[in-house]
């Protein structure tokens, strides 16, 4: 399709996956923070980037609602192209926006440079949509908020959550 193809790995080995995607058409591939180890955390994201880079995508860091937004975190997504804060726990569709964490949203936008990205996935809706983009967040993900409309007026949700 005519649109950005954005790939969010949510297991537990994600450069497994780097290249499949690429080779499919991802523009951007995104991982989980989470999955790294603590020890070396910087060494693989740096790692992680530079191989998505070669592979000609974007690369994001994703940070879950319970994991806290550490100052050490900042140098990680610094050294990714864009953030992904999950509002809800990854797991399944259509569950609740936890709003507390658009406190990482404002966090990361206070100590990154305007130009970067910010991602929010989990929970968007039209209803949300503000609260989001309020917080510094100027890339929404929404899933069960279109796909649960009957697809005629899918046109129409997605119109709603762009404007909020």
């Amino acid at each position: 399709p005519d649109a950005r193809l954005d790939v969010h790995l949510m297991v537990e080995r994600p450069a497994m996956f780097f290249e499949p995607f690429a080779k499919a058409g991802a523009d951007a591939i995104s991982f989980h923070v989470e999955v790294l180890p603590a020890s070396d955390r910087l060494a693989a994201v740096q790692a992680w980037v530079q191989q998505l880079h070669d592979l000609g995508c974007a690369a994001g860091l994703v940070i879950n609602p319970p994991t806290d937004l550490h100052p050490e975190h900042m140098e990680l997504f610094t050294a990714a192209d864009f953030a992904l804060i999950m509002s809800v726990n990854p797991g399944f569709g259509g569950q609740s926006f936890i709003e507390s964490v658009l406190e990482k949203a404002r966090r990361l936008r206070e100590a990154l440079p305007s130009t970067y990205r910010i991602e929010i996935d989990g929970g968007i809706s039209p209803a949300t949509t503000a609260l989001a983009q309020d917080a510094g967040v100027d890339m929404l993900v929404a899933g069960s908020a279109i796909f649960g409309e009957p697809a005629e007026q899918w046109g129409t949700r997605i119109e709603q959550i762009r404007v909020g």
